[in-house]
């Protein structure tokens, strides 16, 4: 008689498992992402060894990209600490999940112009951060897709994001001079894009003014100053055309 006993199967050894026999992290959405040519060790440091050591260091994105992180931590961002739940300000929270990152250029990102007040707006048209952050301008976001940079972008056309005008990392609060929006360097942001119409402005007795100085500034508050300059005449966020009735 033939007697049939069930053994079961070795247990995998160590050197033999995978991230995703543990981690419920699909390979193919990796791989198609904008790091998906990297090993989970290269961003997971301590990680070789299976199983894991207590206390696997925390994944930090500046040993690869020192030059912008130490820009973000410069700017207001930053800066800020913690939110409103307690949550860190981090690459994260503008660039989305990094096992699901895909480049700038690729509409499903974040910070591609077309989503790119929309991922602001999560902070920045909420009014509970804003009091609690003390922001000083009133619904900007919903103010910039009125204008026609936001308009342009929605066509798919170029026009100017949030990005192109505050800084990707470095962002400082407009009354801080190394701001790009701060009101003596207004004129030179605009130019970027604008160049012909940045060189009438120079010429001009506005562009004298500011020049040689002329001008004092009404609050630290808005850092704004009695001379005309762009944002002033285009009301900030809402920039329209200048044949538009409005």
């Amino acid at each position: 008689m033939l007697f049939l006993t069930a053994v079961a199967a070795p247990a995998p050894q160590a050197s033999e498992l995978t991230c995703n026999d543990c981690h419920d992290q699909a390979v193919e959405s990796w791989t198609g992402t904008v790091h998906g040519f990297l090993d989970c060790s290269d961003c997971h440091e301590g990680a070789e060894e299976v199983p894991h050591a207590d206390g696997v260091a925390q994944v930090r994105c500046s040993p690869c990209h020192e030059e912008v992180a130490g820009a973000f931590q410069s700017g207001v961002h930053g800066r800020a600490g913690v939110g409103l739940q307690g949550e860190t300000f981090g690459c994260e929270s503008c660039h989305g999940a990094v096992h699901k990152l895909v480049p700038a250029a690729d509409p499903a990102s974040p910070v591609h112009s077309a989503r790119l007040p929309e991922t602001c707006g999560r902070c920045h048209a909420d009014p509970e951060m804003a009091r609690i952050r003390e922001f000083h301008l009133v619904r900007p976001i919903e103010a910039y897709r009125a204008s026609v940079h936001a308009r342009a972008i929605e066509q798919g056309k170029e026009g100017a994001d949030c990005s192109d005008c505050h800084g990707s990392h470095a962002i400082f609060a407009a009354a801080d001079a190394s701001s790009t929006v701060n009101h003596r360097r207004v004129p030179e942001t605009c130019g970027r894009c604008h160049p012909l119409t940045a060189d009438a402005y120079r010429s001009s007795v506005h562009g004298g003014q500011r020049r040689r100085g002329c001008g004092r500034r009404r609050s630290a508050r808005t850092a704004t100053a009695n001379i005309g300059f762009c944002r002033q005449g285009k009301e900030n966020h809402r920039s329209l055309h200048p044949t538009s009735p409005e």
